[in-house]
């Protein structure tokens, strides 16, 4: 009788232990910056992927219109001693894009109001199957131009210091302008990536992606590196200052495209000099414009 009552307060006592592990694992797999790759110090095989927000209404055409002109242009790019493109270019999509000719990450439509969501996946996404497959991870919008030549010219500097958390973009203080892209390092998505999921569950990170996300960044650096001063969005190094470019589509300003010397003020910028030769990407690009600017840019 004694032995059967120890035998059951044992078996009681090891219940409560296994509810304990089980919570404790279940409270720490939710709190941010869990669930860390491995950041391998090798080479990347490629220098830079570019995913584009997209959905299912605009991918038959802005969609089609990128990956005919500079999506088909990254894919033919080739440097020196290489028989393959370094750069990727992606549609972050669930639907099948293999049609295009381009890739297409497998993440949910969300609405226009909710692409910080989308963002946020898609870097998480990246941050969990292409760490270490890159050097360079770059968000752009199916209505962006890329000149892909300029862009890698500026990130094989090799004055980058690769080992800083880096995000280049148009400055818009700890934020980057989101119509014309901006760019993440391997080293600044090691660090970011783990607490993304955070930041997507939370009601602080809710609003325009291109400042939710530098906002996420922010509080990233700030768990992952206490110490470290960011100075948020960055030109890129040795650039312009001028290379992520963004109008509207219909500006009179796409009058002047003829004229890459010509300089000029934009709106949320103090100043002018800005010009479509200085300009990497360019922001709002529809329709026949694109081929335009394909044809210009060749």
């Amino acid at each position: 009788m004694r032995f059967a009552l120890k035998f059951k307060h044992l078996c009681y006592a090891a219940l409560l232990l296994l509810i304990f592990i089980a919570t404790s694992i279940s409270f720490f797999s939710f709190l941010p910056g869990q669930h860390i790759q491995l950041f391998q110090h090798v080479r990347p095989s490629k220098k830079l992927v570019i995913f584009l927000l997209t959905s299912m209404n605009t991918l038959p055409t802005r969609g089609k219109d990128v990956s005919l002109t500079w999506g088909k242009r990254a894919k033919e790019y080739r440097e020196s001693g290489s028989s393959v493109s370094p750069v990727d270019v992606m549609f972050s999509e669930s639907a099948d894009t293999s049609k295009y000719g381009l890739p297409h990450l497998p993440l949910p439509d969300v609405g226009y109001s909710e692409l910080y969501k989308k963002t946020f996946s898609t870097f998480h996404y990246l941050y969990e199957h292409h760490l270490n497959d890159y050097e360079w991870f770059m968000k752009a919008d199916d209505d962006t131009f890329v000149k892909v030549h300029t862009l890698m010219s500026l990130l094989n500097n090799p004055n980058i210091n690769a080992s800083e958390p880096l995000l280049f973009g148009r400055t818009g203080g700890s934020w980057c302008w989101g119509g014309s892209g901006y760019i993440i390092n391997r080293r600044m998505l090691s660090l970011v990536g783990p607490y993304l999921p955070y930041c997507l569950k939370n009601e602080k990170y809710v609003g325009p992606e291109d400042v939710m996300f530098g906002e996420c960044v922010k509080y990233a650096l700030s768990q992952a590196l206490p110490d470290y001063q960011s100075p948020g969005c960055q030109n890129i190094l040795d650039g312009n200052g001028h290379e992520f470019f963004a109008i509207s589509s219909d500006d009179v300003l796409w009058e002047h495209l003829d004229d890459p010397q010509y300089t000029f003020n934009i709106p949320y910028s103090d100043s002018y000099e800005w010009s479509f030769g200085k300009a990497v990407t360019l922001h709002s690009v529809k329709g026949s414009l694109m081929y335009k600017l394909n044809e210009r840019y060749r």
